[in-house]
């Protein structure tokens, strides 16, 4: 099994010390959690070197020749694929098998509906585990709970890291909080 709290923290940590010239602060943060997003990504990919998984984010190009995208549902999505015969002879299209992960984060300021709107694209899919990223400017306890009944809906591991708003990522490495769902139990810690 992939070691999120690792990943997730070298992810911080490349985010953190990526080069920035915007002066823009919305921006600089936005361009902190997509190179967050990006690292994650890089992490599973190295993860997961299988030809027949793939791993599609946003800024993963090698993606866009296979499916005609680059991000697909989710920030993230680890998925096992399958190849077709095209009408063109010689040539194949790349399918979908099955989604081993499907990954959704909510880093700038809001509030839980929009947590609960970024949760609600993993209800909706059948992979076999699920990651929530979101911030520790929320209370976490009520977070959590918010998320509990739709976590009850979901099959598979189920999970949520919290970490600082990437305002603050220059300052220090933030802290990772991980908790997995469990059916009788509820929220776990797991880091």
């Amino acid at each position: 099994m992939i070691n999120l709290t690792e990943c997730i923290q070298k992810a911080l940590l490349e985010a953190s010390n990526a080069e920035e010239h915007e002066t823009n602060t919305r921006i600089a943060h936005s361009t902190r959690s997509s190179n967050f997003v990006s690292a994650i990504a890089e992490y599973f990919k190295s993860y997961y070197s299988d030809e027949n998984i793939r791993v599609l984010s946003r800024k993963r190009p090698s993606n866009k020749e296979e499916f005609s995208v680059n991000e697909l549902l989710y920030d993230i999505t680890v998925c096992t694929i399958g190849k077709t015969p095209a009408k063109r002879k010689g040539f194949h299209l790349t399918f979908i098998t099955g989604a081993i992960w499907e990954i959704e984060s909510e880093l700038e300021d809001g509030d839980y509906r929009e947590a609960l709107t970024d949760f609600n694209k993993l209800v909706l899919g059948d992979s076999e585990n699920k990651l929530f990223i979101g911030t520790t400017k929320f209370d976490n306890d009520f977070l959590l709970k918010t998320l509990a009944l739709p976590a009850a809906k979901c099959r598979g591991n189920i999970y949520v890291a919290l970490i600082s708003h990437p305002r603050s990522w220059k300052n220090s490495i933030s802290s990772v909080q991980i908790w997995q769902y469990h059916t009788q139990e509820g929220w776990k810690k797991v880091a």
